[in-house]
This record gives structure tokens, sequence and C-alpha cells, in this order.
């Protein structure tokens, strides 16, 4: 894996986690929508990443 790869991942994975915070400090409240765009933005975007990583990889 060469270093674009590497930084490629890591930011997926930063992704991922800025949505499961942002998911997990949503549980008890009222959902209001900043939160609502970045949990749906941090889900769109790691999706996409991994998607585009994992068929660059092949």
């Amino acid at each position: 894996m060469n270093k674009k790869q590497r930084l490629a991942l890591l930011g997926i994975i930063i992704t991922i986690a800025v949505g499961a915070l942002t998911a997990y400090s949503m549980i008890g409240n009222m959902a209001k929508l900043p939160n609502l765009i970045t949990l749906y933005a941090s889900g769109f975007a790691s999706g996409v990443s991994l998607l585009v990583w994992l068929k660059n990889r092949k």
C-alpha cells in the first residue's frame, strides 16, 4: 500500500468516526438540522470514499 492509499484509508476512517460520533451524540436528543446534515454528509462521504478506494485497489 503506498502513501496515497494509506491517506485515503485514513480519510475514510475519519469520516466513519465522525458519523459514528454524531450518531452517538444524537441518542436521546431531538435531531437538529446541523447534526442530520453532518450525519448524512459523513455517511455519504465515507461510503463513496470506500467504494472508490476498493475499486482502485483491484
